[in-house]
């Protein structure tokens, strides 16, 4: 079982024989504020149920998480600051160099075909 847990619950539940930092990877990067209890605690319904509300109080004490902006809403944001790029007066303008034309792509060889050699069995 993990639960996120208050710094003095860590405390009391890192106390307990079998819980440790929850280490989701098993690389030694633990979860901030999140501790594996020990499987005995699921034995105990008492028990469990403390610790769940032990975690629950504690999480909601915690701001909530910032929005992630969605795609478009990125693109709606990106496309101003790009007509502003765009829209740059001629006399800064960089002179370009003549088009290169594009080449032709080029074209495959045919695939070789290849025989299937026959070979004889030996009998003795």
């Amino acid at each position: 079982m993990i639960v996120r847990l208050s710094p003095a619950d860590q405390a009391t539940a890192l106390a307990l024989d079998g819980a440790g930092p929850f280490d989701p990877m098993g690389n030694g990067r633990t979860m901030r504020d999140t501790v594996m209890l020990p499987e005995t605690v699921m034995d105990e319904p008492q028990e469990l149920a403390g610790w769940l509300r032990r975690g629950l109080e504690f999480t909601q004490t915690l701001p909530p998480k910032a929005k992630k902006a969605t795609p478009a809403a990125k693109a709606k944001k990106a496309t101003p600051a790009a007509k502003a790029k765009k829209a740059t007066p001629a006399a800064k303008a960089k002179p370009t160099a003549k088009p290169v034309p594009k080449k032709a792509p080029a074209k495959k060889a045919p695939a070789k075909k290849t025989t299937a050699k026959k070979t004889t069995a030996k009998k003795r």
